[in-house]
């Protein structure tokens, strides 16, 4: 690597004037003294080109200088990325940049080591090249975008498929980056799903322009709990297959583990109740189970009326040994501590029921769904409740007020005209999904409820993987945005990080730090399970110790080259006379450093990132701000 001082004063600019005044000189002499023509032509010729050569290292060194500078943020409208977007041939584009190298690293190390009057041309070199703005009193350190010319960033799209994981501060570059990240998506007809904890309104925005922009407004979908009016209403457990997939999706919203004892109650309890509410032909809904857990009334009114239409179904289907008396072992007993069965019910007729069950159906005969719901009713009651003692809030806080019609829609009320939609449909329909959580009013809320929905969208990225899409096509790419992941991220997560790229689930977390995401999901094992599966990396301005440590690692280190010089002077005068001696040397050391320094990702300005995409390219870009124009006439 070429050690280049590229701060120096431009002495090309002075050689060049030099040559010019040479070129002016001889032109003079030969309109005065009339020399030989081809000599006079050679040497004002040579002239001239030495002129031309040395100018143009000069501009070269002085657009350096100006771009050192930085550049303001930009705005770009709708129409006018619109009118450009056919040109990245289904790329992403990431606003402009340059592909970071080695020899910026080295330019990072020896401009940190100036100061700014140094770094910087004066005010009046800016404004002669049209900068108008004080480098000096930027935000962040301008220079950084300044060490090599900009041009478009554009990632093939296959490099997303690994997840991207964007980390910034507050204000530095998330939100912004996730307008331009949705506007190109769904662009491209592939379904996208916003889940926003602060409902920005510019994300919202966006979501809502592109379908207009794309005359596709039906797309379109709003989820908000501050608006229920303007919310459609989401069947959360619409879609499974097997009775145990309902059990295990609300066990990832508790955030337990299948070792857990009372998680495994919790799950065993659930896949009852859905056993239960399948035979009575009942829609399974957070409000049901709700209503079956905390009611002991409603419980034994379902267990009633499964018991009745079994028996009835047995009786009128003449099932031989039907009258047989033996009476059966009734379950098992460690679901339900030492209580008499006949005395385990309020409801008489569901324990003449229950009787009825146990001596008239052989046990080997009993279905094995009914006589495990019958022994959790069996079991004590205060022993019951406090084995699922954290199954009910979560439910509760999904079904309280507005949020019970919006997540267990009632399908036969005609009086309520809001669509009622579920993850499955989102992705059959190609929608743009924007969810506004409300976490600023609602912390908890906001947490079960995204967790809720990335739930029930495992569980279809799950079935898709599977079987594929109903109609037999290609299958779907789905984009799931969540911002701020120190309040979105749980194990269903996790799940879709892991899994989620076989069924075409592509991730985008948006967080301020790494520290975050350990404390949200408390162990840093785990946090580095969702770490582990993210492909790319968009970082912005960080200030996190552990954040840049961890991104230090991801970028890597390279060898920086550094010039040391001493100088020393001595004298004798022992002997006859003056003797003078002086030294000077000049050595160059190698030291493997990071490859993008720590000062430059703390330091970065507003909408500025650096980032690694495909485990490998590494690039310094920057975004503009997206504009919403009014769509076309015709097309919304």
């Amino acid at each position: 690597m070429r050690i280049a001082n590229a701060l120096r004063p431009a002495h090309e600019a002075r050689s060049a004037l030099a040559w010019g005044l040479a070129f002016a000189y001889g032109l003079v002499l030969w309109a005065t003294f009339r020399p030989d023509t081809r000599l006079a032509a050679a040497c004002c010729g040579g002239t001239l080109a030495l002129c031309f050569w040395r100018g143009l290292q000069a501009r070269t060194l002085w657009r350096f200088k100006v771009a050192l500078a930085g550049t303001p943020v930009q705005h770009v409208s709708s129409a006018t990325f619109d009118r450009a977007r056919p040109a990245l041939r289904g790329d992403l584009w990431l606003g402009w940049g340059y592909r970071w190298q080695p020899e910026h690293t080295q330019l990072c190390h020896d401009v940190l080591k100036r100061s700014l009057r140094d770094i910087y041309p004066p005010a009046w070199f800016l404004r002669l090249h049209g900068v108008r703005h004080d480098p000096a009193a930027a935000k962040g350190l301008a220079w950084v975008h300044g060490l090599a010319p900009e041009r478009d960033v554009v990632v093939p799209f296959a490099a997303l498929e690994g997840h991207t994981a964007v980390l910034a501060v507050t204000g530095a570059l998330k939100t912004v980056l996730a307008r331009l990240l949705v506007h190109q998506l769904a662009s491209r007809g592939d379904t996208v799903i916003v889940l926003d904890p602060k409902g920005d309104k510019g994300l919202e925005q966006v979501c809502r322009d592109v379908t207009l922009r794309l005359g596709q407004a039906e797309r379109f979908l709003k989820f908000h709990p501050a608006f229920p009016s303007q919310s459609f209403r989401f069947d959360a457990l619409a879609n499974w297959d097997r009775d145990t997939q309902v059990a295990s999706r609300v066990r990832l919203l508790m955030g337990h583990t299948a070792e857990d004892p009372f998680s495994a109650f919790v799950w065993m309890t659930i896949t009852d109740i859905v056993r239960a509410l399948k035979r009575a032909g009942r829609r399974v809904t957070l409000q049901s189970l709700l209503d079956t857990v905390r009611s002991r009334h409603t419980a034994e009114a379902l267990a009633l009326e499964v018991l009745e239409a079994f028996l009835d179904a047995r009786r009128a289907a003449h099932v031989p040994g039907a009258s047989a008396s033996a009476p059966a072992a009734g379950g098992d007993t460690a679901r339900r501590p030492g209580r008499h069965a006949a005395a385990a019910f309020s409801d008489p007729r569901l324990a003449h029921a229950v009787h009825r069950f146990r001596t008239e159906v052989p046990s080997a005969s009993q279905p094995a769904d009914i006589a495990g719901y019958l022994s959790s009713l069996e079991a004590d009651p205060q022993w019951f409740a406090k084995m699922v003692v954290g199954l009910t809030p979560i439910l509760m806080r999904l079904t309280a007020g507005d949020l019970g019609p919006l997540l267990s829609p009632d399908h036969t009320d005609l009086a309520d005209t809001r669509p009622v939609c579920s993850t499955r449909q989102w992705i059959e329909g190609r929608h743009v999904v924007y969810v506004g959580l409300d976490a600023l009013s609602d912390t908890a809320v906001a947490e079960s409820l995204a967790a809720l929905m990335l739930a029930d969208l495992a569980g279809t990225a799950g079935d898709l993987y599977n079987h594929g899409p109903a109609d037999g096509a290609a299958p779907r790419r789905v984009h799931v945005l969540c911002d701020e992941w120190g309040d979105l991220v749980c194990e269903p997560v996790i799940q879709l990080a892991n899994k989620g790229r076989g069924a075409g689930v592509v991730l985008y977390l948006f967080g301020q730090t790494v520290s975050d995401l350990v404390v949200k999901l408390g162990d840093e094992g785990r946090a580095k399970r969702i770490l582990g599966n993210m492909n790319n990396f968009i970082v912005g301005a960080t200030s996190d110790a552990d954040t840049l440590d961890f991104m230090a690692r991801k970028f890597g280190e390279t060898v920086v080259r550094r010039t040391t010089v001493s100088q020393g002077t001595g004298q004798k005068t022992e002997d006859t006379g003056l003797e003078y001696a002086a030294t000077r040397q000049t050595s160059v050391t190698e030291q493997a450093l990071e490859l993008v320094p720590p000062q430059v990702l703390m330091s970065l300005p507003d909408l500025q990132y650096v980032a690694i995409v495909n485990r490998a390219q590494v690039y310094k870009g920057r975004i503009p701000v997206l504009t919403f124009d009014p769509p076309a006439k015709g097309r919304a």
